[in-house]
Parts: structure tokens; C-alpha cells; sequence
């Protein structure tokens, strides 16, 4: 297949389907589209290529255009999807099954809860839901009373940016705000569909790295992924109809209502940058009660995967959209997740990272999905818990094979060789809390 330059495919593997060029090629032909870079586990997903308009954007991309073009469609969905890794007070030999139990309870609800809360009837109120007022003032990015609800002073927090209801309000769907306020009564515990919480063993540190001094094998992490919010969802519904529900990629030429985009984006960041704290906050209240008022976990990594914005390339304005891939600077850290029984990573960002506009994969998953060797026998144990929508219901311990693949060697590798990043912590799964 031919395709134009503006395509660059940056990957060890050459499997890359030719849908998924076609995708991308695609994308690239249109006007103020300068770039589209295709990551190691890129792929498209069967419900995008079956919506009814058009979602064709490969997974694990990121698609740079000029300021003045900006096309909703490359990220209209799970704004700010994304995951937050967090260092535990506790290692391997500290872990009990009342602190999983514990955890357990405080990330989902009870069948009566559930039940009231789809009525909107808030009988059984958590100590940690948020009232009306928290939640837009989460929305608009003052979250200093949600921060002292949550007892939360970790240093490393995310970025929140400043919006205004207000003004934006004339551009909302009401439908939307109405049914998302009743979801400060879920903050930080609902894990639907392929997101996850998973507690995780140090199996491996990078000694050589000065991000992770301190970090030993043994000690325990907990990762976890939350979904976000849909543009078109938010947006005033004539203007979802004309830019988002689309056969065709339609750009948004008008710069008033360009500007508003990006404003509600934010919105929609803020909302799933301080739904990752609501679950943080909610793991320190387990730790607290299981093992003390001392011991409160420490944020090592936040980062979304889904996302669009302005930035300077070569002191030029552009739009980045980062779809199912996240934003890794030089020096910084960031997350590749594997799989329920796959290790996961954090990784530290080298200096030529401007090879792929500062993006990594947020995950391995296409990887292993197409390239499973046979499993490999451990004698761990993996407790799957398994929820449907913030209902109560465990079926079943699970003993899971913990497997290993050297796709994934080659993939370190070839980044590592590309002076793009590095593995820094292993993390092996130990409990896995979910959602599927």
C-alpha cells in the first residue's frame, strides 16, 4: 500500500493491518493535517468502525494539525481517560485480605445503593460524595474544598485548569449536566468496561534511574484506569450534530466557536484528572483503617491518554490529538500498562522523544492480544473480582497464569534504541479489582 509522508509508523513490528493505514491515511490528506504517528500498539477498534459516523481514528496515535483546523472528531471520546499509578506504605509480606476486602468495599456500592442512586435518591450518602456545589466547582478547576474532603496533600498532583459554568453554560447540554451531576455520587469507584484496579508486586527497578530512587523490589503499587467524559456529550446538541455526527471529518473553522471547544475540554479534564484523586483519596481511607492513621499511599504517576490541545511545535502553534496514547516528556514518567496477567511498567521518558511529538502507548495490549505465546505456569495467585456497574458482585477467585512475550522485549528495545524511553519498574499483578 502506498501512503504519503505525512504518515510515519513508528513501531519495531510490521503487522500493522492495512485498515489501520487506510485510517491514517486517510486523516493525513486532510486540510491543516501536518502529521499522524502510528505507536508500537496501534490498531482500530471494531465498535469505531461500526458507529454510524465517522470514529475511524487508529488507536495508540497521535495526529498533529494547525491551530486554525481543528477537527473534534480525532478526540471526541473519554476526555481524559487515563490512569494513576501509587506507591503503597506496605510491602508483599503486608498484604492482607482484609485490606483487598476493604478496598473491595469502598470501590463499589451495595444493590440498594445502586437502585437509589439510578433514582437519584441518595438514601445511603457516603461520607466522600460530593455535594452539588463540590461538583462544579470540580468542573470549573477549584477543587481546594474537594482536596480537603478527600484529606489530600500529596505534592504531585495533577494539572487543573481554570473554567467557568457560567459562562460556558449557554454551549452545555443540559441533558448532559443533569446526568453527570449524579455521578458525585459514584467519584472515583466506578471501573466499567476495559478499565481496571489492580495491586501490583516490584518485580524489577531501573537503579540507574534518579526518578525512582527509593523504590525496591517487593514493595507494592497499586494502578488503576478511569474512563472519561465524550465531548459531543457535553456540547450543545446542534453543534455535536454538525461537527461530531459526521460520515465525514469536519473541521471547525469558526475560531469563537473553536475557542469554546477547548474550554469545555477543560471541563471535561478537570472532571477526570479529580476523579483519579477521588479513588487515591478513597485508597488512603483503606490503608488508614487496615493498618493505621499513618500510612497514606504516595502518587508516582497521573496521566490521561485521551486528549487534544494546543501546543508549540518548532515556536508554532498546532493541536495535538492523543488518542488511547499519552503525553511523555523528556526525563518524566509515565505508564504502560499490560494486562491482568501481564506485568505493567513505568517508564522514563529519553531525549528523543520529540521523534513521536512526546507520545507514548498508554498500554500493550494489541500486542499481546495478536501475539500470545503459550502461557507460563506460576504458582501466584491472582484474585479476579469481578463488578457490573457499581454492583456488588464478586463471583469467584481465579488462578491466572502469568504470562510472559517477547514482543514485549522487542518493544522496550526498540524505544529504548530510538533514545525515546525506558523501563524503569516492573510491576507484577497481584489482586486485581475490576470492572468487565
Amino acid at each position: 500500500m502506498k501512503f504519503n509522508n505525512k504518515i510515519k509508523i513508528f513501531s519495531p513490528f510490521t503487522n500493522i493491518s492495512k485498515q489501520n493505514l487506510k485510517f491514517a491515511e486517510e486523516i493525513s490528506f486532510l486540510d491543516g493535517v501536518k502529521e499522524i504517528i502510528l505507536l508500537p500498539d496501534s490498531f482500530t477498534k471494531d465498535k469505531y468502525m461500526k458507529a454510524n459516523y465517522k470514529a475511524t481514528i487508529p488507536s495508540s496515535s497521535v495526529i498533529l494539525s494547525k491551530a486554525n483546523k481543528f477537527y473534534p472528531q480525532f478526540k471526541s471520546r473519554g476526555i481524559n481517560c487515563g490512569m494513576m499509578t501509587v506507591l503503597l506504605p506496605i510491602d508483599k509480606s503486608e498484604l492482607n485480605k482484609k485490606f483487598i476486602k476493604e478496598l473491595q468495599k469502598k470501590l463499589t456500592h451495595g444493590f440498594l445503593y445502586h437502585i437509589f442512586y439510578m433514582l437519584r435518591l441518595p438514601f445511603f450518602r457516603k461520607e466522600k460524595d460530593l455535594t452539588k456545589t463540590d461538583f462544579f466547582n470540580v468542573l470549573e478547576g477549584n477543587i481546594g474544598s474537594v482536596l480537603k474532603k478527600y484529606e489530600i496533600k500529596d505534592a504531585n498532583l495533577p494539572i487543573i485548569e481554570k473554567t467557568s459554568l457560567k459562562e460556558l453554560s449557554k454551549y452545555i447540554n443540559k441533558k448532559w449536566l443533569n446526568k453527570t451531576v449524579r455521578l458525585r455520587y459514584f467519584f472515583g469507584r466506578y471501573f466499567g468496561g476495559n478499565h481496571f484496579f489492580e495491586i501490583q508486586e516490584v518485580v524489577k527497578v531501573d537503579k540507574n534511574s534518579h526518578n525512582v530512587e527509593g523504590i525496591k523490589e517487593g514493595q507494592l503499587f497499586i494502578t488503576f484506569h478511569t474512563g472519561g467524559e465524550a465531548l459531543q456529550d457535553i456540547i450543545k446538541k446542534e453543534w455535536s450534530d454538525k461537527y461530531i455526527f459526521d460520515n465525514n471529518f469536519i473541521s471547525v473553522k469558526d475560531k469563537k466557536i473553536r475557542n469554546v471547544f477547548f474550554d469545555l475540554n477543560r471541563i471535561l479534564m478537570n472532571l477526570g484528572y479529580v476523579y483519579r484523586l477521588a479513588t487515591f483519596s478513597l485508597i488512603n481511607d483503606s490503608l488508614k483503617k487496615i493498618y493505621g492513621e499513618g500510612y497514606t499511599a504516595k502518587i508516582i504517576v497521573d496521566k490521561n491518554h485521551n486528549s487534544f490541545k494546543l501546543d508549540k511545535i518548532n515556536n508554532i502553534d498546532k493541536i495535538i490529538y492523543r488518542h488511547n496514547a499519552e503525553e511523555l516528556k523528556s526525563g518524566g514518567l509515565g505508564i504502560v500498562s499490560g494486562n491482568y496477567n501481564h506485568n505493567s511498567y513505568i517508564v522514563e521518558g529519553l531525549d528523543s522523544l520529540e521523534k513521536t511529538l512526546f507520545t507514548i502507548d498508554h498500554g500493550i495490549g494489541n500486542i499481546l492480544d495478536t501475539n500470545i505465546e503459550d502461557n507460563l505456569k506460576t504458582e501466584d495467585i491472582v484474585r479476579l473480582y469481578k463488578f457490573k456497574k457499581g454492583i456488588k458482585y464478586i463471583k469467584e477467585e481465579n488462578k491466572i497464569n502469568i504470562i510472559k512475550n517477547k514482543n514485549i522485549d522487542a518493544f522496550f528495545n526498540f524505544l529504548e534504541k530510538e533514545n525515546v524511553l525506558k523501563s524503569v519498574v516492573e510491576l507484577k499483578p497481584l489482586v486485581n479489582i475490576k470492572n468487565k
